[in-house]
């Protein structure tokens, strides 16, 4: 079977940048993709690009928000530069770094016990796609997370079991 997606990248050092996870209400249930990738004149050898990336998501149970970040390598095996945007969006290394945010939006959503509230499909929704700087494209923002925010609420630890405390204050 041959596979949907192309070998363009090479997805290199993964980094969760941002992490943000609420027991919310939203009216509208939604989940987006979307990434933003560095413009050609970061590297002189044309050989990698930085590529952003967020998942966003919320239903009437949970919002969150995880950003990655991570080193796109040109693998050399198809021409790139003319379709970036193109062959980043059908890229397996988009799609890899779509499970990795997916991973951890699961991973913050069961720290809050509501996991089991978010259906994420295994494969990674139609990305939205921008080149950094390109503020026509800024499709990485997302509004609701700030309506959220005020409806939500965060467990907060009593003093004695906050991390990194050895005693109960008192």
């Amino acid at each position: 079977m041959k596979s949907p997606f192309n070998h363009a990248f090479i997805l290199s050092d993964p980094r969760v940048l941002g992490m943000e996870v609420h027991a919310a209400q939203v009216s509208d249930a939604h989940l987006s993709w979307s990434c933003s990738y560095s413009a050609e004149e970061l590297d002189d050898d044309d050989d990698f690009r930085v590529v952003i990336a967020t998942l966003h998501g919320a239903n009437d149970e949970a919002t969150f928000t995880v950003t990655m970040g991570s080193i796109f390598v040109d693998s050399g095996l198809v021409e790139v530069e003319n379709d970036y945007a193109e062959y980043l969006a059908k890229s397996e290394a988009l799609e890899t770094l779509y499970d990795l945010c997916r991973l951890q939006a699961r991973a913050a959503l069961g720290m809050l016990e509501l996991e089991r509230l978010f259906e994420m499909p295994t494969k990674a929704p139609q990305p939205k796609i921008a080149e950094m700087g390109d503020e026509d494209h800024a499709e990485h923002e997302h509004e609701d997370l700030d309506e959220g925010r005020a409806a939500s609420t965060q467990p907060k630890l009593p003093p004695a079991e906050a991390p990194g405390t050895d005693h109960p204050t008192g």
